[in-house]
């Protein structure tokens, strides 16, 4: 059978004389629409040139000494004034516990800085040298700040800007409002409106300024990223909103910064949490613990608890949640809309929580004490008493007993108008010390027996 082709209805030449006028014709148009175009990008070129050196003249390196026994740890990092009269704005964590801090200058000038103020939880910090009449590096807002704007960190990479010439790297924006608080949770940093940019930072790079095309600073160049498996690397700066500039003006002041504390922790919501309380969709925060004597647990916040909005905000994850408590301030009173599963039905409710003052050495405590084991029985949860909470309770020395730690509605430790908090130092007719005993005077007894607490006999 004969095989029969279609002819095409144009021929190879007029097809080439359609496409090259399709591309004649949008050439012409981009001329019209550029007129000028090379030379405009030539001079455009030669701005940002003239907009990086005048920006770079406020840009200082940052050299620090911290003693550690018979150690000395050296850090280097960037930061940049922002007031002529010597007043320098870096990250915390570039100046955290040094020793001395030392600024050179871009014209190689060298100066011993003061820590005016630091707040470990921003991760901002401000310094002090002594000479006036400095190059300022103008500040900007983050909230004019689009996807796609070109941009430059400046900064001092590896100690390379230690000469007083700093290095800028070039890139554009390709994210806005990202939130971290795993970059160094150990100091408990939390970042909630990070720029991310192809303009690359390293180590070094660190409290430099991640200037706009007018040379103006939108952020703080912070930490540096890579996509595994890839050579693919980005930046991180704090943006300059609102909440920055406040606080930099309290640390320049020579304040203190505080943060507020609720006093849980939370995961997302997993299917068989959303299968139980009938859930539509899995936004919000799930309680997976409530921290004994926090703002959350004298609320009545409990463990299962999900949280879908705090003062009317939607609350759609564990790290939106994290962040629109610390919006607020301590002391300040929030209401908490929660869904708490009952015994038919899922029930919606509305607490008002009134937040405490964010304290490290407090989280340390808290979070030590709900992590370490627990024994759980007739509705009773019981630990051993921690150094922290020995001081928190003010216990007199080598007192013993075991913490309770949470009650369940209903149990028979809830019968017993047992309270989180209180010390158990006996079951029925034995004494109870600690974790170990509490369990072997447990098997003992099939219903929970008489409880004596510490200062009350029950």
């Amino acid at each position: 059978m004969p095989n029969h082709e279609k002819k095409s209805r144009f021929s190879p030449t007029i097809v080439f004389l359609i496409v090259t006028t399709w591309l004649i014709s949008i050439v012409l148009i981009w001329q019209a629409r550029n007129p000028g175009s090379p030379t405009d990008l030539t001079l455009w070129q030669k701005e940002l040139s003239e907009v990086v050196r005048r920006a770079a003249q406020a840009v200082v390196a940052i050299e620090t000494e911290l003693p550690r026994g018979r150690l000395l740890l050296e850090n280097t990092g960037s930061g940049f004034v922002f007031d002529p009269d010597g007043y320098i704005l870096t990250n915390e964590h570039v100046v955290h516990e040094a020793q001395t801090i030392r600024v050179t200058l871009p014209d190689k000038r060298k100066f011993l800085a003061r820590l005016v103020g630091a707040d470990m939880r921003s991760d901002l910090a401000v310094l002090k040298i002594e000479t006036p009449d400095l190059p300022v590096l103008p500040v900007g807002s983050a909230d004019d700040v689009q996807v796609g704007e070109v941009v430059v960190a400046l900064g001092n990479p590896f100690g390379t800007g230690a000469d007083g010439e700093p290095v800028s790297t070039f890139g554009r924006v390709n994210r806005l409002h990202q939130t971290s608080a795993d970059l160094d949770p150990e100091n408990d940093r939390f970042y909630d409106n990070l720029i991310q940019t192809t303009a690359l930072t390293f180590p070094g790079s660190s409290g430099g300024p991640l200037i706009d095309g007018r040379g103006r600073a939108i952020g703080i160049n912070t930490a540096m990223g890579a996509v595994a498996g890839t050579a693919a690397q980005f930046g991180f700066a704090i943006a300059f909103d609102a909440k920055t500039r406040s606080i930099l003006e309290q640390l320049t002041a020579g304040g203190t910064v505080y943060h507020a504390f609720l006093g849980v922790e939370t995961d997302t919501i997993d299917a068989e949490t959303q299968r139980q309380m009938d859930l539509k969709d899995i936004s919000g925060a799930r309680v997976t613990t409530v921290l004994l004597g926090s703002p959350a647990q004298l609320a009545g916040i409990r463990r299962d608890d999900v949280i879908r909005a705090i003062n009317s905000r939607r609350i759609y994850s564990p790290q939106d949640l994290t962040g629109t408590i610390n919006d607020f301030q301590p002391n300040q009173t929030i209401q908490i809309d929660l869904l708490r599963r009952g015994e038919t039905q899922t029930q919606p409710l509305t607490l008002s929580v009134q937040l405490a003052q964010r304290s490290l050495e407090d989280l340390y405590g808290y979070t030590e004490e709900a992590r370490q084991g627990s024994i759980l029985v007739w509705g009773l949860e019981v630990k051993n008493i921690s150094r922290w909470r020995r001081r928190i309770l003010d216990l007199p020395p080598g007192q013993t007993g075991v913490l309770v730690y949470s009650v369940t509605a209903g149990s028979a430790a809830d019968q017993q108008h047992l309270q989180p908090g209180d010390v158990i130092i006996g079951l029925g007719q034995y004494k109870v010390d600690n974790t170990e005993d509490f369990a072997i005077v447990a098997e003992k007894y099939r219903d929970l027996p008489r409880v004596i607490t510490l200062g009350e006999d029950r």
